[in-house]
């Protein structure tokens, strides 16, 4: 099923269309570009990427969320999930902004679903009545597009590639990072790793200790795990004296060896979060200050957040990991959206005789508030709320400014 999602997904981004939201018969959002995505199949942990989102061929934007309100639900895969909520861009549209969290094992993607609701809000003029409402739905999967196939034993880690997995005839490998850390380890079951890492600083040990020692970090967002329990580590930390292991507890000191040139050595099966200082650390100190937060479900709002803002915090299993749908059918033309569209056109018309705004459909004449009469007429198959709420729009713009 997966790799027929991929195949999916893979030829719409060749054809270069944009990947369809699956939508209600009257869903007001009814289009969802996800035709952003420049690493192919998937949609990768720590990368931030912005959705339009559409209603009747307009982007939605502050007049759309006069009258509708939205909010968020994570049906599906909320504990790969740092970032989700619609917010306002510079441009004055809204999209979804989407960030999956770096710190889970990614050797295999993770399904996603999302959905988006919309309603219409209630107000003195709609009071009593049924509101118009509806909901679209996003899938797609989030992980790395790349797995590294190693055979030699001494592999230079590609940090756009932190998937590997090893040969089965490989009985020892040293994986040497990009700023010279090494890991050498001797291979026995499991062969498919994430060794994902960061060399930026953990805050709180940073605050702790960071202006009398000189600290060099280094942490695996996955924490890997190896069958070999000898394995052996040499952080590169010029000067440094000493190593710790960062743990949601506080520092552990850890029981190194000085080898070659400014390498500290230490033996491990797991790769985790670590520190290495040209001073003794005091390791009695806990990580009161940590910033990890629960991750939520759900985000509502009837105005979206601006820009920066975020619905589902960052979360860790450890307090030394630094924070960090595919279908070619198309959406059903549910009405709404083009109903929506001619609501807009008709308020950015102020003509002074507007007895009718010429649609399809049922009849719906009300009193404007100028004194003239407004006409909307509903597309076939739309819910009499929504037209109702158009001609309450249109009873209050059209002819009236």
């Amino acid at each position: 099923m997966k790799k027929l999602l991929a195949a999916l997904m893979a030829a719409a981004l060749a054809m270069g269309m944009a990947l369809p939201a699956f939508a209600e018969e009257n869903a007001i959002i009814d289009e969802v570009d996800m035709n952003n995505n420049d690493d192919a199949y998937y949609y990768m942990p720590g990368k931030t990427y912005k959705f339009n989102l559409e209603s009747g061929g307009y982007e939605l934007d502050s007049e759309f969320y006069e009258y509708f309100r939205t909010s968020l639900k994570i049906l599906e895969g909320k504990q790969y999930i740092e970032k989700c909520d619609i917010e306002k861009q510079r441009d004055g549209t809204y999209d979804l902004v989407f960030k999956a969290k770096k710190g889970l094992s990614y050797t295999e993607p993770k399904l996603i679903k999302i959905q988006i609701n919309a309603k219409e809000k209630r107000n003195s003029d709609n009071r009593g009545e049924e509101l118009a409402e509806g909901e679209t739905y996003l899938e797609f999967e989030v992980g790395y597009n790349d797995t590294a196939y190693v055979s030699d034993e001494v592999y230079y880690v590609n940090p756009e590639e932190p998937i590997i997995e090893f040969g089965s005839n490989l009985d020892k490998c040293t994986l040497i990072f990009d700023y010279k850390s090494e890991y050498t380890v001797r291979l026995d079951e499991k062969l498919s790793f994430n060794i994902l890492s960061s060399t930026e600083p953990v805050e709180w040990v940073e605050e702790e200790y960071g202006d009398d020692a000189d600290l060099t970090y280094i942490s695996f967002y996955a924490k890997p795990t190896f069958e070999d329990a000898k394995g052996k580590f040499r952080i590169y930390a010029p000067g440094a004296k000493y190593a710790y292991e960062i743990t949601s507890k506080g520092l552990v000191e850890l029981d190194t060896t000085k080898v070659k040139e400014n390498y500290l050595e230490f033996t491990t099966k797991q790769l985790t979060s670590y520190v290495a200082s040209d001073k003794k650390l005091d390791s009695s100190v806990s990580p009161s200050g940590s910033s990890s937060s629960k991750a939520s479900s759900t985000s509502s709002s009837s105005t979206p957040a601006s820009s920066g803002s975020s619905s589902i915090a960052s979360s860790s299993s450890s307090a030394g990991t630094p924070s960090p749908a595919p279908s070619g059918k198309p959406n059903p033309n549910t009405g709404v959206g083009a109903l929506y569209r001619q609501i807009h056109q008709c308020m950015q018309m102020c003509v002074e005789n507007c007895e009718s705004c010429p649609m399809w459909g049922i009849d719906c004449p009300v009193e404007g508030s100028c004194g003239r009469q407004a006409r909307l007429r509903a597309g076939n198959g739309v819910a009499p709320a929504f037209a109702g709420a158009g001609c309450r729009v249109e009873s209050r713009h059209c002819g009236c400014r």
